[in-house]
């Protein structure tokens, strides 16, 4: 599971946290590494179903509320790549996102309330190459 949850000295205290499930519950929380929680705002996480990668919003590199999608994508040794701003023609500010159930579609709420969508072929191109 990831979450967004307080984190003491960030804008917003908010940073993006994971719990994996056990025969016992779920395990304590731990923060995601600097790779993800940077010392701007950062939430909203989405992971894909096989947890390949990671979305999330995040006013980096501004203390601002202007905030924009990025990605990182899990590497062989489990940890997570640096963050990636999505290019992907949408000028405004954009939050929650989330992928359609056919994995084709990225979808996104923009600062005017509307939901906007783009092909997820923007979050393929920004995986590092190995």
């Amino acid at each position: 599971m990831y979450f967004s949850d307080e984190m003491a000295g960030k804008p917003w205290n908010s940073g993006i946290y994971s719990a994996f499930f056990t025969l016992r519950g779920y395990r304590d929380a731990v923060p995601l590494g600097t790779t993800v929680n940077s010392s701007f705002i950062d939430y909203t996480p989405f992971v894909s179903r096989d947890e390949s990668y990671l979305l999330f919003s995040s006013s980096r590199p501004s203390m601002h509320e202007d905030m924009f999608l990025y990605v990182t994508f899990r590497q062989k040794d489990g940890t997570w790549s640096s963050a990636r701003k999505l290019t992907m023609g949408f000028s405004g500010n954009a939050r929650f996102p989330s992928i359609s159930p056919d994995g084709k579609y990225l979808f996104f709420c923009g600062d005017d309330g509307n939901i906007y969508w783009v092909s997820i072929k923007v979050v393929k191109k920004s995986r590092p190459t190995e």
